[in-house]
C-alpha cells in the first residue's frame, strides 16, 4: 500500500500518508475498501486531493458510524485538504532509455519511452527528426494484478538511425501536456566503434566498388562492379543504383553469389555489374551506393523453441564514391560519326540471286551490324551511309530491328531490310558501305566494310501460245460434218490476239498519262508544306509518358525549326539538358523498358530551350549525337 502512495506527487505525499494512517488506526474500514480506494487512485488518475475526501464519504455504513465518533479530527483533515490548491495535478513520469550507449552511425538502435500511467495524450515524435531518422515504431500496453496489486505500464519503442556523430541530447517528447525526460547519447563512426570494441577490426557487412578501365574515351563503355561482402545473416535488403547526370548507366545481367576471401576471412559475396557510358569529357563522379538491411543479432534469446524470436537491427552501409577521367574524341578519328566499341562486325545477305534479279520483282537486302561495348542508340543507320542508288532501281527500307544483350558487357545489334525493285533490265552498282569506328582495346581507328555489290536485272519470262503447224501434224484430221458451222479464217485468228494486246497497252499508257496530270495539278505548295508544329502535342505525349508519341512530336518540331528528320540531328542543335533527354529517348525507344519512360524531364528541358537563339551549325568541339533509332 505504501508503494501505491509513492505514485502521488511530492507535494501531497505527506498529507496522503497521514490520512491513510488515520484510516488504518481509527476508522473501521475493511481491507476491500482500502484496496478499492487505491485502485481508483491508480486507474482513474485522480488529479485532486479533494476527490479522495469524496470517495471516503462513499464507504460502507459501518465506516460512517466510526467516522462520526472521530468527526472533529476528520474536519481538521478536510480543512487541511481544502486549503491546498484544488487545481493541482501531478504529472505522469515518462522515462526514455536507449538500447545501448554509445551507438554506431548508420546502425539502428532502439529508443524506449515508458510510463506507469496513461499520459495526457499521444506522443509527438517529430521533435526527434532533427537528430535521428525514425525507421519504425510500435506501442505496447501491459496490465496485471499480482497479489491484489494492480499494475499498468505503457511503452513506445522506436527503431532509429542517428543522423550525425558526436554527443547529442534528445529533447523531451510531448505526450499531450506531459513530457518525457531528455536523453544524452554518444554516436561514434564505424571505425571508432571497431577500435573501441576490439583491437583487430573485423567487418561483417560492407560494400566494395571498382571501375574498369580507370580512364576512357567519351561514350565508351566503363564496367562498374559492385560487391556486397557479408558474414552475417540479413533480410529485407535494398540497394540503391549508381547515378550520374552526365552518363547513361545500364545494369548488366543478373546478380551472382559466391564465397571469397578478404583479409583472411571468408565472406559470402553478391556481385552486380553496370555499364557506364559518359556523354561528355572531363571528370565524372559516381555517387556512393547505399545498402539498407536488417541484420540478425548473434545473441540468442533466453529460451529456445518455437516462440523464441530472433532479434534484428537495421544497418546502413555505403560504398565509396568513384571518379573517372573521361577523355575527348581522339584526334586521329576524323569520321563524322563517332563510334567507340570493343569489337564491331557488319555483314549483308540477299533473299535471292543478285545475278538474276527479275525486273519488277522485289529483291530484299539484309544489313546487320553487331558491336560490343556500346549501346544500340550509337549504331549508325547502314542504308543511309551509301550514296543514292542508280536510276531505275527503287529502294523500300523497313523499320530496323534493334536489340541489346546484357551479360558481363553490353552487345548492341541492329538489322535493316531494304527491298530493291528494278524498273528495267541491266547492271546496277551498289556502292560500298564503310563504317569507321574506334577500337577501345587497341586505341586505334578501324574500318568495317561491305564491298561494292553488282545487281544484274533481267526480264521475267513471258508465256506465249504456240500455234501448231498443220504440215507437221501427224494426227489424222476428221472430216467436218455437213451441218457444222464454218470455222473462222486463219488470218483472223492469227492477228486477233496481238491486236488485242496492243489495244490494252495503249489504254494502260493513256491511264498513266491522265493520272500523272491529275497528281501534278493537285500537288500545290500549300499541301506540300509540313504541318505546323503544336507544342501541346509534345506536352500531352510527355504527360502520358508515351515515348513513340514524343518522338513523332520532336521530329515534327525539328523539321520545322532545323529542317532535320532524325532525333540524333535534332539533338545536335539543342543545349545540354535537352540534348541529353532527346538522346535518352532515342536510346530507350526500342529497348524492352520503352513503356517505363518518364517524359517529365524531357518536357521541362524543352520548355527551357529557345531554338531561335541558336545557330544551325554544330560547333566543332561538341560531341556528335547518337544515331537515329
Amino acid at each position: 500500500m505504501m508503494d501505491q502512495i509513492r505514485l502521488m506527487s511530492n507535494g501531497s505525499k505527506e498529507s496522503l500518508m497521514t490520512l491513510l494512517d488515520y484510516y488504518r488506526g481509527n476508522l473501521n474500514i475493511n481491507i476491500a475498501n482500502k484496496e478499492m480506494i487505491l485502485k481508483l487512485m491508480k486507474i482513474g488518475n485522480l488529479k485532486h486531493q479533494m476527490s479522495l475526501l469524496f470517495f471516503t464519504l462513499m464507504l460502507s455504513l459501518s465506516a460512517l458510524r466510526a467516522m462520526t465518533a472521530a468527526l472533529p479530527r476528520l474536519i481538521i483533515v478536510a480543512l487541511t485538504f481544502t486549503l491546498l490548491p484544488c487545481s493541482y495535478a501531478y504529472a505522469t513520469t515518462i522515462s526514455v532509455t536507449s538500447e545501448r550507449n554509445p551507438v554506431t552511425l548508420n546502425e539502428s538502435f532502439q529508443l524506449t519511452f515508458s510510463a506507469t500511467e496513461t499520459p495526457d495524450g499521444d506522443p509527438d515524435f517529430s521533435i526527434l527528426e532533427s537528430y535521428v531518422e525514425i525507421l519504425n515504431q510500435h506501442k505496447n500496453s501491459n496490465t496485471s494484478i499480482i497479489n491484489g496489486q494492480f499494475q499498468h505500464q505503457e511503452s513506445w519503442h522506436l527503431n532509429v538511425l542517428a543522423k550525425q556523430s558526436g554527443v547529442i541530447t534528445l529533447p523531451s517528447v510531448p505526450f499531450g501536456k506531459d513530457l518525457s525526460n531528455t536523453l544524452i547519447i554518444t554516436v561514434v563512426t564505424p571505425d571508432q566503434h571497431t577500435k573501441l570494441s576490439s583491437p583487430q577490426p573485423d567487418k561483417d557487412l560492407f560494400l566494395l566498388v571498382e571501375v574498369s578501365p580507370q580512364e576512357g574515351i567519351v561514350q565508351s563503355q566503363f564496367i562498374y562492379t559492385l560487391r556486397l561482402f557479408r558474414r552475417v545473416k540479413i533480410s529485407q535488403a535494398s540497394l540503391t543504383e549508381p547515378t550520374s547526370d552526365t552518363a547513361i548507366i545500364e545494369r548488366l545481367g543478373e546478380d551472382i553469389t559466391y564465397q571469397d576471401q578478404h583479409n583472411n576471412l571468408t565472406y559470402e559475396v553478391t556481385e552486380r555489374k553496370y555499364a557506364i557510358f559518359p556523354q561528355q569529357s572531363g571528370l565524372l563522379t559516381i555517387a556512393p551506393v547505399a545498402l539498407n538491411a536488417e541484420v540478425y543479432s548473434s545473441q540468442r534469446g533466453q529460451f529456445n523453441g518455437l516462440f523464441n524470436r530472433s532479434r534484428t537491427r537495421i544497418k546502413r552501409v555505403f560504398s565509396d564514391a568513384i571518379q573517372l577521367n573521361v577523355q575527348p574524341i581522339p584526334a586521329p578519328f576524323t569520321a563524322p560519326h563517332w563510334l567507340p566499341a570493343q569489337a564491331l562486325h557488319i555483314e549483308q545477305s540477299w533473299s535471292g540471286d543478285i545475278t538474276d534479279m527479275k525486273v519488277g520483282e522485289p529483291l530484299t537486302r539484309t544489313l546487320k551490324i553487331i558491336a560490343q561495348g556500346t549501346t544500340v542508340g550509337q549504331l549508325p543507320e547502314l542504308h543511309s551511309l551509301q550514296s543514292n542508288a542508280e536510276r531505275g532501281l527503287k529502294t523500300y527500307p523497313d523499320k530496323p530491328a534493334l536489340n541489346e544483350k546484357k551479360t558481363d558487357t553490353l552487345i548492341a545489334y541492329r538489322e535493316e531490310k531494304i527491298a530493291f525493285i528494278a524498273s528495267k533490265e541491266g547492271l546496277y552498282q551498289l556502292p560500298a558501305i564503310k563504317v569507321p569506328w574506334w577500337n577501345t582495346q587497341t586505341q586505334s581507328v578501324e574500318l568495317a566494310l561491305i564491298p561494292e555489290t553488282t545487281l544484274i536485272a533481267t526480264l521475267a519470262p513471258q508465256s506465249t501460245e504456240v500455234i501448231p503447224d498443220s504440215t507437221l501434224t501427224t494426227t489424222p484430221q476428221l472430216e467436218q460434218p455437213l451441218n457444222s458451222a464454218p470455222t473462222a479464217p486463219p488470218q483472223v485468228t492469227r492477228y486477233f490476239w496481238p491486236g488485242l494486246s496492243l489495244f490494252l497497252a495503249l489504254g494502260w499508257l493513256l491511264t498513266l498519262l491522265l493520272a500523272h496530270r491529275k497528281s501534278k495539278s493537285l500537288s500545290t505548295p500549300e499541301q506540300q508544306k509540313t504541318p505546323p508544329y503544336n507544342q501541346k502535342v509534345l506536352k500531352q505525349a510527355c504527360a502520358a509518358h508515351s515515348a513513340e508519341a514524343a518522338k513523332n512530336a520532336l521530329l515534327l518540331w525539328g523539321q520545322q525549326y532545323f529542317q532535320e528528320k532524325s532525333l540524333r540531328r535534332i539533338a545536335s542543335y539543342c543545349d545540354a539538358p535537352l540534348k541529353k533527354e532527346i538522346l535518352l529517348l532515342n536510346t530507350i525507344l526500342y529497348s524492352p523498358d520503352c513503356d517505363d519512360w518518364n517524359g517529365e524531364n524531357l518536357y521541362t528541358a524543352f520548355k527551357a530551350f529557345e531554338p531561335k537563339a541558336l545557330s544551325t551549325d554544330v560547333p566543332p568541339n561538341k560531341l556528335k549525337p547518337l544515331y537515329k533509332l
